[in-house]
């Protein structure tokens, strides 16, 4: 696993294209960037690692309760703003 930072996909880069691509390459490209990588939302913070069969991994083992992640669109998010998606998971087990 490359532990290096993704380069994301300069063709939904949203300061550098003037038509916003479909949503449809913008979550591909999305899954593209985050897919065998390390995320990790604070210092103190364990990293998760988005596998690219949809496996969800933390801190080196199988994830416990999630599994089955992708990249998905949500009203919350304006339709302009392409450098912001959500990504589901499936929820297996716990809260």
């Amino acid at each position: 696993m490359d532990d290096g930072p993704p380069v994301f996909s300069l063709s939904v880069d949203p300061e550098l294209v003037e038509d916003k691509p479909e949503d449809s390459i913008i979550f591909q490209r999305w899954s593209e960037y985050l897919t065998n990588t390390k995320i990790k939302r604070s210092e103190k913070d364990v990293p998760t690692h988005f596998c690219s069969d949809g496996t969800v991994m933390r801190d080196d083992q199988l994830h416990e309760s999630i599994e089955n992640w992708r990249i998905w669109g949500s009203p919350a998010v304006a339709s302009w703003d392409l450098g912001t998606v959500n990504v589901a998971v499936d929820v297996y087990s716990g809260r």
